[in-house]
């Protein structure tokens, strides 16, 4: 995403006589069109990437240990990061024991 980005950055450039990018006070290059620059941003904004996402058993993400062999202990913060992006499979009730019929 990055590398597309710095390609639209190159090819919307504002450029000197010399083909030196011109920048701002900031060190942020100036564009030809900032607008232009936007669309084809939110162009590329809108592609779709597949991306391979594991889900992880709840269970087994508090049993997990890190290179040192501590128990990785989440956030709060990073548990709902987890939830909202599916990754986190929440442990299923365990069914209740059914009660037979002694009549």
């Amino acid at each position: 995403m990055q590398d597309e980005r710095k390609k639209l950055i190159e090819q919307h450039a504002l450029t000197d006589g010399e083909g030196k990018k011109i920048e701002d006070e900031e060190g942020n290059v100036k564009l030809t069109s900032p607008t232009a620059f936007a669309e084809d941003f939110d162009e590329l904004m809108k592609q779709e990437t597949e991306v391979d996402v594991h889900q992880v058993d709840y269970e087994k993400l508090t049993k997990m240990k890190d290179k040192d062999g501590r128990l990785i202990q989440p956030s709060p913060r990073e548990l709902e990061g987890l939830l909202l992006l599916q990754m986190l499979v929440e442990p299923e009730p365990e069914p209740e024991p059914k009660e037979e019929d002694e009549g």
